[in-house]
C-alpha cells in the first residue's frame, strides 16, 4: 500500500491563528497509542530499520529478507538507492495501528504502508514468515517506485498521480508473488463468468476491481507478451504520459487494443474450465439467495455443533464489518451479535483471519477480540450476545483461530511473538495457558479430533521451510498429539496450500487446497489414505486472504458451511452431509496440472526473472558483521511542504480566502513534529503565519505555538469633484477606501489524552495580544481610468488589549462519515472555557449530534448550545455569536436580507438582523439524507467522482444576550428573540474528493418575504455536512 500526503496545509488567512489545525479537531476520532516503545536502529547496506524491545530477535531475519528484495529488485528495475531507505517495524497489527507516521486510523486489513514523503516503509509482523516475506517484498517495490521517481531526471515524485492504484498495486504484487496465484485467478475467472472482463478504464475508475488482483493479472499479461525487462520501461512512461499513453508507446498499440487482446487470451483460456462439467461433485445451497446487493462480503462462517446456529462476519450494513447469527435451517438472520467497533471502548473484531468457535453444547461462542492495546478471547452466551469470560495471555502479540475442545475443557489457538506463531490450550477450568510449540515455523488454524486428544493445524515445518536460507514453504497440514506432544505430517498434496483442516461428524479431515490451481474443499481418510474431493466451484471456496477460514463443520449433524468467491463478493453456502453427498476419489499421483491458478499467458515469451528469483535459493545472505546497532535519536527533518495553496476558510460571518506555504518537519517516527506557515491575502500588511510544534510520542498529545494574524475588513466611498489639473479645473472620480485591520499575536499550548478510539478529553492555554490599524486610501482617477494620484491616511484607531484564554473539552466521535456527511454513529462535545484580561467570560459549548442508518436513508440529527456567560459576555468589543449563518440555519443569512424586509430601531438598526446576533445562541437540526450518487451498494446512481447526497432538512435556532430573555414561541416575523425556523432542501456533492459544496433551497418561516414555497432562499456552503 502506498501513501502520499502533504500535511499543514494552512486553508486560510482565517484559519492561521488555529496553533493546531492537525492536532486539535473538533471532533474525529482517535489513534490511541496503548504502548510506549523504547527504538532503536538496526544498520543494513541499503537499510536502517527501526525496531523496539518486543520485536528484537526478529530484526535480523528482516533485514536479511530486506536485502534479499533488494537484491531482487534493484536488478529488475536496474535501480540503486543513493542513501539508505528507512523501514520501520511493528511487532504486531495492533503495535502497527497505532503508529504516527500515517494519519488517521489504520484498519485490520492493512498489512504494510510506504508514504513517499521521506520513503518510509511501516510493516507489521504477522505470525507467518511466509507473509511477512511477501508483505516486505511488496512494500519495498513501492520504495523503488518512489525513490525512482524522486531521483529521475524527467520524473518527481508528483508524477505517482498519474498512476491508477491497480498499476501501482499490481506491479508490487507480481514482483513479490510471481505469475502462480490462485487467489488472483479466481477474480479473472469471476468476471469470464459473470461478462465482467474490464477494460483498463473500467479498473482504473470501478473501485470493485479490486486493485491488487486485477493490477497483478495486467502486469504479469504485460510481461508474459513483452518480458520482465520491460518493467523499467513501462513503469517510467506510464508515470510521465499516463498509464493509457505509456503503455501505447511500450507496446505500439492503443490501450484499449491491450484490453481487447488481454479479454480475449483470459476469456480463451478459462471459458473451456469454466464450463466443463461438475456433476459429478456436490453442490451447495446459497445461505441467504434473498441477497442482491452487489460486491456481497458473508464470510468466515462458524456452525454451532448442533448444526442449528450459524455466525458469520459481513459487510452488509456497509458501514462495519458485524458478527450475524443466523438460523442455519430456515436461512433467516436472528440478529446482529458483535460490531467491529461495538461500544465506546473502541473494541475491534479480529475475524479476518479468525473465524468464531462454538461451545460443545452450542450455547456459547468465542471470538478474539482487541481492547485497550491488548487481545482477548471473548466466551458469549450466543442467544443474548451476555460476555461470560474474557481472557488475554502475557507475553503474546496476538491471539488468532480459537478452537473449543469437543469435550468442552480446552481452547485452543494460535499465539503469534515476533512473527513466528504457536499453538496454545487454554483451560477453561484451572484458567491456566499451556504452550504446545515454541519455534519459528508457523502454526496456525487449529481445530480438534473428535476425542479431544489431538489437534490438527496448518503449518510450514514439513514443507521446504528453510529458515537458514530464507526459504519459505508452503502450508501443510500436521497433528499435534496432546498425550505424547509428537507432531506428524500430513502428506496430501504436492507445492500448494492446504488451509481450514476441521473433522468431521464421519472423523475424516476437510480442508481447503488447491491442487489445479483452484481452491476448493477436499476430505481425507486417516485410515485408507484416500483423499476425495467435495466441492468444484469454478471461481474458489475461499475467505477475504489467502488464509483466511472460509469452512466450518456441524459436528454432530456434518453439515458444511463455506464461503464462495463470486460476484466480485463472498456468498455463504451449506451442504448436508447425508447419503446425497457426493466425494470423488482423486488420485495424488496424477494432480500435476496446477495452470488454472496461472496468470496468463501460459506460455511467457521469455520466461520470467521473476518467477526464476521467487523458485531459486536466496545468494545474498549477510554476515552478522555487516549489520551494526544503534539507539535511536531523534532528529529533525523536512517531511512535507506545500507551496501556493490555496484555501476556504469559513467564519460566522463567511468565507476567507489566502495563500499560504507551509513546511512540517518531523523525526523518522513522527514522534516530534515541527510546523510553520505564512499565508497572504493582501499587502504586507496583511501577511500571517504561524511556527508551532507537536509532541506525540506519548499516549497523550501536547505542543505548542507562535501564531500571527491579520483580520480585514473595509467599506468604500466613490463621489466625483473638480480640481486642477495642470492648471486647468477637471472632473475626476474618487474612491476612499477605508481599511480597518485587527491583528492577533497568539501563544497556545494544547495537549489532549484519548481515553479509547472514541472518546478523548482535550484542553488548551492562550494569550493574546490584539492591536488595530485603521487606513484611508484615497486614489484619484481621470475619467478616462488614468489613476492621477494616490494618498494613504493613518486613521485614529481603538486601543488594543490583551486576553488569556482556558478550555476544557471531553469530546466524543462514534460515527461513521458517508462521502457528504456522517451517515450512522453519534458525536458530541462538552467544552467550557474562561477568558481573562482585559475582559472577563466564561464560555460553555454543549454539542450533540446522532446519525441512524436505515438502508437508504440516513436520519441525523444536531442540538447545540455555545453562550459566553458572565463578566464581559455581552461587550461589545467582542464579536457576537450569530444564528445567521447557513450552517446553523439555513435561510437567514444576514448578508441575503434586502433593505425592504427589515424593520429599523430609533436607531437606524434593523431589528431582523440583531435579532440574529447575542453572546449566547442555541441550534436544532433535523434532516432525512438519502445518497443520491456515489457506491452502487448505497446509492441509485453510481458516480464514485461525484458522490451526492439529497437533503429534507429542518433547522431551528435562538440567540439571546443576557440582558435579554428569549421567548420560545412561534412567530411569523423577527422582531423579538424568538426561534426561527427553516425547512428545505438541500443537495450535497463531494467534488473528487477536494472539496465538499453544498447548495439549498430554504423556506424560512420567520422572514415573510420568503416564507413560502415559491419564495425561498437560495444557498451555498463549502464544507461537509455536519
Amino acid at each position: 500500500m502506498r501513501i502520499n500526503r502533504q500535511r499543514f496545509v494552512l486553508l486560510g488567512v482565517a484559519l492561521i491563528s488555529s496553533a493546531f489545525a492537525s492536532a486539535q479537531e473538533y471532533f474525529g476520532q482517535n489513534k490511541v497509542k496503548y504502548d510506549q516503545f523504547e527504538w532503536a536502529v538496526f544498520n543494513t547496506p541499503h537499510f536502517q530499520i527501526y525496531y523496539y524491545e518486543e520485536e528484537k530477535d526478529a530484526v535480523k531475519d528482516v533485514a536479511q529478507i530486506s536485502e534479499i528484495w533488494y537484491d531482487r529488485l534493484s536488478k529488475i528495475f536496474r535501480h540503486q538507492f543513493s542513501e539508505l531507505n528507512p523501514l520501520i517495524l511493528y511487532a504486531s497489527p495492533e503495535h502497527f495501528q497505532q503508529t504516527d507516521i500515517i494519519p488517521g486510523l489504520i484498519g485490520e486489513g492493512i498489512g504494510g504502508v510506504t508514504e513517499g514523503n521521506k520513503n518510509r516503509v511501516i510493516i507489521p509482523l504477522v505470525g507467518s514468515w511466509q507473509d511477512n516475506n511477501h508483505v516486505i517484498g511488496h512494500e519495498l517495490v513501492h520504495a523503488f517506485q518512489y525513490d525512482i521517481l524522486t531521483h529521475g531526471d524527467s520524473t518527481s515524485i508528483r508524477n505517482i498521480g498519474n498512476l491508477p492504484l491497480w498499476f501501482i498495486e499490481g506491479l508490487a504484487e507480481y514482483l513479490s508473488i510471481g505469475t502462480y496465484d490462485p487467489n488472483t485467478t479466481m477474480w479473472l475467472r469471476d468476471a469470464v463468468m459473470n461478462d465482467k472482463f474490464p477494460s483498463l478504464r473500467k479498473m482504473t475508475n470501478d473501485y470493485h476491481y479490486f486493485p491488487y488482483r486485477w493490477g497483478q493479472a495486467f502486469w504479469a499479461y504485460a510481461t508474459g507478451i513483452k518480458g520482465d525487462n520491460i518493467i523499467p520501461e513501462l513503469f517510467k512512461e506510464c508515470a510521465i504520459y499516463g498509464y493509457e499513453r505509456g503503455i501505447e508507446r511500450v507496446f505500439d498499440i492503443k490501450s484499449k487494443e491491450f484490453s481487447k487482446r488481454w479479454k480475449e487470451t483470459v476469456e480463451s483460456y478459462y471459458r473451456p474450465y469454466i464450463n466443463s462439467p461438475s456433476d459429478e461433485y456436490s453442490s451447495g445451497r446459497r445461505m441467504f439467495e434473498d441477497r442482491k446487493a452487489i460486491n456481497e462480503q458473508d464470510f468466515a462462517p462458524a456452525v454451532s455443533p448442533n448444526g442449528k446456529y450459524v455466525v458469520f462476519l459481513s459487510a452488509r450494513n456497509v458501514f462495519s464489518l458485524d458478527l450475524f447469527l443466523a438460523d442455519a435451517r430456515s436461512r433467516k438472520i436472528i440478529r446482529r451479535l458483535k460490531t467491529e467497533t461495538s461500544n465506546s471502548h473502541g473494541n475491534a473484531l479480529r475475524l479476518i483471519e479468525s473465524a468464531a468457535t462454538w461451545s460443545p453444547d452450542s450455547k456459547n461462542l468465542a471470538f478474539v477480540s482487541y481492547e485497550a492495546g491488548r487481545h482477548y478471547i471473548n466466551i458469549v452466551e450466543a442467544v443474548n450476545g451476555k460476555t461470560k469470560e474474557k481472557f488475554s495471555i502475557d507475553d503474546v502479540q496476538s491471539l488468532l483461530n480459537p478452537s473449543w475442545s469437543p469435550d468442552g475443557k480446552n481452547i485452543v489457538f494460535s499465539g503469534v511473538n515476533q512473527g513466528s506463531s504457536d499453538l496454545y490450550l487454554y483451560d477453561l477450568k484451572n484458567k491456566q495457558t499451556t504452550r504446545l510449540t515454541h519455534d519459528k515455523f508457523s502454526d496456525l488454524q487449529p481445530s480438534w479430533s473428535p476425542d479431544s486428544r489431538s489437534i490438527v493445524f496448518t503449518t510450514n515445518r514439513f514443507s521446504d521451510t528453510d529458515f537458514s536460507k530464507y526459504v519459505f514453504g508452503n502450508y501443510e497440514l500436521a497433528t499435534l498429539d496432546l498425550q505424547t506432544h509428537s507432531l506428524s505430517e500430513i502428506s496430501l498434496f504436492a507445492d500448494v496450500n492446504h488451509i481450514n483442516p476441521l473433522f468431521g461428524k464421519d472423523s475424516l479431515l476437510y480442508f481447503i487446497a488447491s491442487p489445479d490451481g483452484v481452491s476448493n474443499i477436499y476430505r481425507y481418510n486417516f485410515k485408507t489414505s484416500m483423499v476425495e474431493g467435495i466441492t468444484h466451484e469454478k471461481t474458489a471456496t475461499a475467505g477475504i486472504t489467502a488464509l483466511s477460514p472460509a469452512l466450518s463443520i456441524a459436528t454432530k449433524t456434518g453439515d458444511l458451511f463455506y464461503s464462495v468467491f463470486k460476484g466480485t463478493g463472498y456468498q455463504l453456502y451449506s451442504l448436508k452431509m447425508d447419503k446425497k453427498l457426493k466425494a470423488v476419489p482423486i488420485d495424488m499421483n496424477a494432480v500435476s496440472n496446477r495452470e488454472a491458478g496461472e496468470l496468463l499467458p501460459i506460455d511467457r515469451i521469455s520466461g520470467s526473472s521473476v518467477n526464476e528469483y521467487l523458485e531459486s535459493i536466496p545468494s545474498s545472505i549477510y554476515k552478522d558483521s555487516v549489520f551494526s546497532n544503534l539507539p535511536y535519536k531523534p532528529k529533525l527533518s523536512l517531511s512535507s511542504i506545500s507551496n501556493a495553496g490555496i484555501g476556504i476558510g469559513m467564519s460566522p460571518y463567511g468565507a476567507a480566502y489566502g495563500g499560504a506555504v507551509s513546511l512540517l518537519f518531523s523525526d523518522m517516527l513522527d514522534q516530534h513534529l515541527v510546523y510553520g506557515a505564512i499565508s497572504s491575502s493582501g499587502n504586507i500588511l496583511d501577511i500571517g503565519g504561524i511556527v508551532g510544534y507537536l509532541n506525540q510520542k506519548k499516549r497523550y498529545s501536547w505542543g505548542l505555538s507562535l501564531s500571527h494574524t491579520p483580520y480585514g475588513a473595509g467599506s468604500f466611498i466613490s463621489y466625483y469633484e473638480t480640481v486642477t489639473v495642470d492648471g486647468i479645473p477637471t472632473t475626476i472620480y474618487v474612491l476612499d477606501q477605508y481599511i480597518q485591520r485587527q491583528f492577533d499575536d497568539q501563544l497556545s499550548v494544547y495537549a489532549s489524552y484519548p481515553f479509547t478510539r472514541v472518546n478523548r478529553i482535550e484542553g488548551s492555554l492562550s494569550f493574546d495580544v490584539v492591536n488595530y490599524s485603521y487606513q484611508l486610501v484615497k486614489d484619484q482617477y481621470l475619467l478616462n481610468g488614468f489613476l492621477l494620484n494616490e494618498d494613504q491616511y493613518k486613521l485614529d484607531a481603538p486601543p488594543g488589549f490583551q486576553y488569556g484564554t482556558a478550555s476544557l473539552a471531553l469530546v466524543g466521535d462514534d460515527s461513521r462519515f458517508g462521502f457528504t456527511s456522517p451517515l450512522d454513529g453519534y458525536r458530541y462535545r462538552m467544552q467550557a472555557g474562561a477568558t481573562t484580561g482585559s475582559f472577563t467570560f466564561g464560555t460553555a459549548l454543549a454539542d450533540f449530534r446522532y446519525y441512524k442508518y436505515v438502508k437508504p436513508l440516513s436520519f441525523a440529527f444536531r442540538a447545540m448550545h455555545y453562550g459566553r456567560y458572565f463578566g464581559a459576555a455581552d461587550s461589545s468589543i467582542i464579536s457576537p455569536l450569530t444564528v445567521g449563518n447557513d450552517a446553523f440555519v439555513r435561510g437567514y443569512n444576514f448578508y441575503s436580507y434586502n433593505p425592504s424586509e427589515v424593520t429599523y430601531d430609533a436607531s437606524g438598526n434593523s431589528i431582523e438582523i440583531n435579532n440574529l446576533f447575542g453572546s449566547k445562541l442555541g441550534v436544532v437540526n433535523f434532516e432525512i439524507r438519502f445518497p443520491l450518487t456515489g457506491p452502487r451498494e448505497i446509492a441509485p446512481i453510481k458516480s464514485l467522482a461525484l458522490p451526492s447526497t439529497i437533503s429534507l432538512f429542518f433547522d431551528g435556532g435562538i440567540a439571546w444576550t443576557g440582558s435579554e430573555t428569549p421567548k420560545l414561541m412561534w412567530t411569523d416575523n423577527q422582531l423579538e428573540r424568538t426561534p426561527i425556523f427553516s425547512t428545505g432542501l438541500s443537495l450535497r456533492v463531494n467534488i473528487f474528493g477536494y472539496l465538499v459544496a453544498e447548495g439549498f433551497y430554504a423556506i424560512p418561516f420567520q422572514r415573510p418575504a420568503h416564507a413560502s414555497l415559491t419564495k425561498g432562499v437560495v444557498g451555498l456552503l463549502l464544507y461537509p455536512g455536519w
